[in-house]
């Protein structure tokens, strides 16, 4: 009984000894394995264009076939004081556009992107500068203010670089009529804001036509057309009326001999596309993101 019970005591070291044995080897093998590393995730990347004052090109990088765009359209620019009366006063520029979408593309492909810059101020009795991708010009006056130029439109462009190729488009700001050359009770006309689907209609400063804001159709009254506002016009006593903002169609200018506001641009893009109305202030802006 003793010689079994031995016997059976070394069976069962032996037998453990082997799962020891066993279990040693299995983590050496695993050990000598490398783990299988996960697959990397897919990492945002973005690229923002400012005003340049002309074209710029964003080259689709390889792999990507879809890329997300956030377009802001510039201010338009602010009418000259001509003193502290109310009637003195210029009124400021309309905010630029806002446009968002997802947009098809190919690897490789170039793309034209135009930020829009902010119009220029009125300045004494000149009208401002026009804002580059469709500002309409400042309408000067004898001696009342100067009104500011109306802002430019932000787009991209496929397939070609003209007007027609702009695949989403953030409408610009409508500029501020100039104050008047004597006191006067009325304020002068804030421009309209661009906008989706229309761009804002400029202020009256208490009389006479404002530049209307640009449609998906058609400018805006006072001398919009496809992708220019209309240019302000000049003032005697009264200030320069102010001019209209870039767009798929631009705002137009306020009439004649008023003071009063321009008309914003139009936005525009894409089914699915976001819109908001008048809210970049300054130059615009367009930020490119994709994943690789």
């Amino acid at each position: 009984m003793g010689r079994n019970k031995d016997t059976s005591c070394r069976g069962r070291r032996r037998r453990f000894a082997l799962l020891v044995t066993s279990a040693g080897a299995t983590l050496a093998l695993a050990a000598c394995v490398p783990l299988k590393s996960p697959p990397p995730q897919p990492q945002l990347v973005t690229q923002t264009f400012a005003c340049t004052g002309g074209p710029q090109v964003f080259a689709v990088p390889a792999g990507v076939t879809s890329i997300g765009v956030d377009a802001y359209g510039a201010r338009g620019g602010r009418g000259a004081d001509t003193g502290t009366d109310t009637g003195q006063i210029g009124a400021a520029g309309g905010l630029g556009g806002r446009a968002t979408a997802l947009l098809a593309v190919t690897p490789g492909e170039s793309i034209q992107v135009n930020v829009g810059c902010q119009g220029g101020n009125g300045v004494g009795t000149s009208g401002g500068a026009a804002g580059f991708n469709g500002g309409g010009i400042g309408g000067d006056s004898v001696t009342g203010g100067g009104s500011g130029g109306g802002g430019g439109s932000s787009d991209v462009r496929q397939g070609g670089v003209a007007l027609e190729h702009r695949t989403l488009v953030a409408g610009g700001g409508g500029s501020g009529g100039g104050g008047q050359g004597v006191p006067a009770p009325n304020d002068t006309g804030a421009g309209g804001g661009g906008g989706h689907p229309a761009g804002g209609n400029g202020e009256t400063a208490g009389g006479g036509s404002f530049g209307s804001g640009g449609t998906q159709t058609e400018g805006g009254k006072g001398g919009g057309v496809l992708g220019v506002g209309g240019n302000g016009v000049p003032g005697g006593v009264v200030g320069g009326s102010g001019a209209g903002g870039g767009g798929l169609f631009g705002g137009g200018g306020a009439a004649a001999g008023t003071g009063n506001g321009g008309g914003g641009g139009s936005s525009f893009g894409p089914s699915g596309a976001a819109f908001e109305n008048g809210v970049r202030s300054g130059n615009g802006q367009v930020i490119v993101a994709w994943f690789a």
